[in-house]
């Protein structure tokens, strides 16, 4: 399956009202490119990625979801990204937890760049963060941070 086959899977998703479905993995189906991009430009030294444990369980959760069983050739991708990223990251695990974003696990990038004091959150989940910025943290889309930096 392409990523052209797979956008077009996407748009028949949102076509068809399930934007849940839609919110919860486009990170993964709209961003993977610039994620791999943002990725190679921290190896090179231009940036730290922080992560926390919480942040890389809720991405492999969301991975093993049984919709993604057609997407082989992208779901071992996705885990070789998410390796990748476990790798090379600084990882911290916030004690504070906060309730600010309805979607809860969301709340854990927001307690993740608290206690990193993180420049950015790099999210394509958007639509459940309703403020573009975090106490000192700017919360951005894959594709708008790499605008920013390439």
């Amino acid at each position: 399956m392409t990523m052209e086959d797979i956008d077009d899977e996407i748009k028949a998703y949102r076509n068809a009202k399930n934007n849940s479905w839609y919110e919860c993995n486009y990170f993964f189906f709209n961003h993977l490119n610039y994620t791999s991009l943002i990725v190679d430009h921290c190896i090179d030294g231009n940036a730290i990625i922080c992560i926390s444990n919480a942040i890389i369980q809720e991405y492999l959760e969301v991975l093993d979801r049984p919709k993604f069983a057609k997407f082989l050739d992208f779901k071992t991708n996705a885990d070789f990204l998410i390796a990748r990223i476990s790798e090379i990251s600084e990882t911290y695990e916030p004690k504070k937890r906060l309730k600010i974003i309805k979607d809860e696990p969301d709340n854990r990038l927001l307690e993740l760049a608290e206690v990193s004091k993180a420049d950015f959150i790099i999210a394509g989940n958007t639509t459940d963060f309703t403020m573009n910025i975090y106490k000192k943290t700017r919360i951005v889309t894959p594709k708008e941070y790499w605008e920013l930096f390439k």
